[in-house]
Formats: C-alpha cells, structure tokens, sequence
C-alpha cells in the first residue's frame, strides 16, 4: 500500500494535468478527506484527546479537511449532480463547523 505523500503526489499530477477534470478534483479531495478522518480516528481513541499528541492529531485532521475542502467545492461546481461529493462536502462543512455552508448543502440535499 502507498503511503500518503507518494498517492498525493501521483493524485497531484493527474490534477495538474487537468485542474478541471472532475476524478483528479474528487480523488485528491477525497485522499485528503480520508488522511484526515483517520487522524480523527486515532485521536478519539485516545484516553486523553487533550494531550499534546491528541492536540496534533486533531490538528492535523482539521488541516486535512480544510485541504480536502477546494477539491470538493471543485467537483461540485464540475458535476452538481453526484451526491456523493454533496455529502462529502456536508462532513467537511460540519467538522470544521462552517454553519451557513452546512445550511447551504442541506438545503440542496432537501431539495
């Protein structure tokens, strides 16, 4: 299995090869929004999420979502119709508690 920063590479050049194609956009939102559900993981499994380590690990798992973020807005501008990049959004949105975006995406998922 690849590790995280060899898949980011490879999904980072067929990105840069065409930033409006929708997979590049969806898969490197989705490696980043996988990296960082499983820093959330691991820190929830901890005993004390408010040690140093716990701290990091939330940290990390926050940046992975803001850097998740983009792509998906990205492949939903691309292709509005796939629902399952509309929920992926809707998780970002909600962990990293961005309230009127979360409205906004459980408007359209009501729709």
């Amino acid at each position: 299995m690849k590790n995280f920063n060899e898949e980011l590479d490879g999904r980072k050049k067929k990105f840069d090869n065409d930033p409006e194609d929708f997979n590049a956009n969806f898969n490197l939102g989705k490696l980043y929004y996988d990296e960082g559900e499983e820093r959330f993981t691991e820190a929830n499994n901890l005993a004390d999420q408010e040690d140093d380590y716990g701290k990091s690990l939330l940290g990390v798992g926050n940046q992975m979502m803001q850097n998740s973020m983009p792509y998906f807005e990205k492949a939903n501008l691309l292709r509005p119709e796939k629902i399952d990049v509309v929920n992926k959004l809707n998780a970002v949105y909600s962990r990293l508690n961005i309230g009127h975006k979360v409205k906004g995406i459980n408007e359209r998922i009501d729709d």
